[in-house]
């Protein structure tokens, strides 16, 4: 899972043996367990290309038995939230911070107001969410918000009195878990793409036999579980996981559910592709994947039928395939829990998603009927802009290195903190492109970063592009700007990199030949192995695609 250790660090003491952790992890020799009990100290000494969990217990901070001041309560949160800030400071690599409160025994205690240690516990939260919120690689986790949704025992005071370890077995199966699922997020790329079916899925029944009003929709018992289903999917289409349809059906049957039933939790405007034919499912999966200009692996199939699900593990082997619960009532946990979809953090781009890609579906239907192209993409009136890096966008910046996979020329994978610390270096340029035309505003959706090599010659270290806006020639434009900025600066020599990757192979392969790169077989400390290194006079940069830009 990870290429560096994670080092393990606690206020109190976690069981290096226990099953827990050999279960989850598959990697258990990467797991060192150094700074368990002794939690400050893994702040300032785990090396710094570690990944570093921390369980801090706040009942090992503050003892309820005595008499506390605000200044000295304070002083314990300001304590941890220096660690923490000292750790981003000097490590862009994760740091995962588990928030644990151990609630009294009696529950007579907080009938009526909160102690002391409820109070402080929502104070030093509410401060390392603010941190949390700033830097893409601090996850915090308030695990008590865990703890409350189980039934067994998540503490153990035979465990507490001979060992100093609060948590039970069950206790260490929880952390383990969350722990797991965390660390898979930092080095999986989430899925984009729901298809759905629409009878027996988004609700019970077959509506073009048994008529609108008489789907399972929204009545009492198995109807509002598909309510239910609907209001999950509804949530991930606003975390930005596009929603598309593929059914065998009656087109004319389908629509007049999105648009007359009234329990219906999504509408037509959620959907950025709807495929309703009697054609082969997987067929349809291809056109949308076409169509939203998406690689295969990207999407997800839910559908009841077996049958159909079958035909497309086969024939489209890329695509997850959901196994859906037997008994429907499940679904609506089955796919909150679908762990696919969900990314470390939900930025402003994702939630407009949807209208983006809607944005994009129209560009292309009209640019396909169009007889001269480029006469076309100059009525568009596209209005492409550079933006200087800075703390509201800078979290889009490192996104996009993270996402991008088409068109990304190197694949390089940047971190809040990575970027941050490029910055602040006087011979790297970070740039970002925002895009408008007549279709809308497409938001920041390309990255430029520069390193200069002497005073000659500049290195293209990231140039990426959001497949939203593939057919612009985009890319173009950007290699202007950049000629622009060498022109500044007296750079006289561009230099750049495909590292070729499965995903960027095709679209990337001839970047720099079509734009008047040739092939430069220097020696280069930065070149990686099996790439090519291309090199240009910033002069000799002439294409005629910067026309539509004119």
């Amino acid at each position: 899972m990870a290429q560096n250790k994670i080092s393990i660090s606690s206020t109190s003491y976690l069981i290096p043996n226990h099953y827990a952790w050999n279960e989850k992890f598959s990697f258990t020799n990467k797991l060192d367990f150094k700074f368990v009990n002794n939690f400050t100290q893994g702040f300032y000494n785990s090396p710094k290309e570690n990944t570093l969990f921390t369980a801090i217990f706040i009942n090992d901070l503050i003892d309820e038995n005595k008499n506390y001041k605000n200044k000295d309560l304070k002083k314990i949160n300001d304590s941890i939230i220096n660690l923490v800030k000292f750790r981003l400071r000097n490590s862009s690599s994760p740091l995962i911070l588990f928030l644990i409160n151990q609630r009294g025994e009696n529950i007579f205690d907080y009938l009526s107001t909160k102690n002391m240690i409820d109070e402080n516990f929502e104070n030093l939260y509410d401060k390392l969410l603010f941190l949390s919120k700033k830097h893409s690689n601090f996850i915090l986790l308030n695990f008590n918000s865990i703890f409350e949704n189980s039934n067994k025992n998540i503490f153990d005071k035979r465990n507490w009195y001979l060992a100093n370890c609060r948590l039970s077995s069950y206790g260490h199966e929880l952390i383990a878990t969350s722990l797991k699922k965390i660390l898979t997020k930092f080095i999986t790329t989430p899925k984009k793409v729901l298809v759905l079916d629409c009878d027996n899925t988004l609700w019970g029944g077959i509506v073009g036999e048994d008529g609108i009003n008489n789907i399972l929709l929204g009545q009492d018992g198995i109807g509002k579980a598909y309510v239910d289903f609907q209001r999950k999917i509804k949530k991930l289409s606003q975390q930005g996981v596009l929603l598309c349809i593929s059914s065998k059906n009656n087109t004319k049957d389908v629509m007049e559910v999105f648009n007359n039933h009234k329990q219906m939790q999504i509408s037509k405007n959620d959907l950025v592709s709807i495929k309703v034919n009697w054609k082969e499912k997987y067929l349809n999966i291809k056109e949308i994947a076409k169509d939203l200009n998406l690689s295969l692996d990207s999407i997800v199939f839910w559908d009841d039928n077996p049958l159909e699900r079958n035909k497309v593990k086969k024939f489209l082997p890329e695509v997850y395939v959901v196994e859906p619960d037997q008994n429907i009532i499940n679904w609506p946990t089955q796919i909150e829990n679908f762990e696919l979809f969900s990314k470390i953090k939900v930025t402003k781009e994702d939630k407009n998603k949807i209208k983006q890609y809607k944005i994009r579906s129209k560009f292309i239907d009209e640019k396909k009927i169009a007889t001269d192209e480029i006469k076309y993409l100059k009525s568009i009136k596209l209005e492409p802009k550079v933006i200087n890096l800075n703390k509201d966008n800078i979290a889009r910046a490192s996104q996009m290195t993270q996402k991008t996979n088409q068109f990304n020329l190197r694949t390089k994978r940047y971190s809040m903190n990575d970027i941050l610390k490029l910055n602040k270096k006087e011979y790297t340029e970070i740039k970002l492109i925002s895009l408008k035309d007549l279709y809308g505003d497409h938001g920041i959706i390309g990255l430029m970063i520069l390193k200069k090599i002497d005073n000659y010659s500049i290195f293209i270290d990231t140039f990426l592009i959001s497949c939203r806006v593939f057919g612009r020639y985009l890319e173009t434009w950007m290699l202007y700007e950049i000629k622009k900025i060498c022109k500044k600066k007296g750079i006289k020599k561009i230099y750049g990199e495909h590292i070729v990757t499965d995903k960027n192979k095709t679209i990337c392969k001839d970047f720099f030949k079509k734009h008047s790169f040739k092939i430069d077989n220097g020696k280069f400390s930065w070149k990686s192995p099996g790439s090519s290194v291309y090199s240009l006079r910033q002069e000799e940069l002439n294409n005629k695609m910067i026309k539509i830009y004119d």
